[in-house]
């Protein structure tokens, strides 16, 4: 992954907040950064640029992910739930000038991914929440 001025597009999401960038080496589908800011609602923040060779369609992308983490956020607020950050105009990603698109996260604490399971814990735990998400989402409407 290229290093290069990421403001243009952290501004679209959080203003004129001071930031300090950190790629995210290990995604296989997105570029992604890590994203540590003084904005005062978002300071740990992933920044991600979506790769639209495997989703051709990002418009539709987004939304299923709007309404999916919407329809949790409802129906278990107190859970921790992957969130999306609006850009400053309230849509729910940015596209640039070249097309590209960028959507943020909020960075849930103490979360990490793997890409390589180091023992059999990380795999129960790693079927465990994907079926508890699914089940979570039993009640969406499709």
């Amino acid at each position: 992954m290229n290093q290069f001025d990421l403001s243009p597009f952290v501004s679209q999401f959080l203003g004129a907040a001071e930031f300090q960038s950190y790629a995210i080496l290990d995604g296989h589908i997105h570029d992604g950064w890590y994203i540590h800011s003084d904005h005062p609602k978002y300071a740990e923040t992933i920044l991600q640029k979506v790769n639209k060779h495997v989703f051709t369609d990002p418009d539709g992308l987004m939304e299923n992910i709007y309404q999916i983490t919407s329809f949790l956020q409802k129906k278990y607020p107190s859970q921790k739930q992957l969130t999306l950050i609006p850009t400053i105009s309230g849509i729910i990603f940015f596209q640039a000038l070249d097309g590209t698109i960028w959507r943020m996260y909020e960075r849930i604490p103490n979360c990490y991914s793997t890409q390589i399971t180091q023992n059999l814990r990380q795999v129960y735990e790693a079927g465990r929440v994907t079926g508890y998400f699914l089940k979570q989402l039993q009640d969406y409407p499709v």
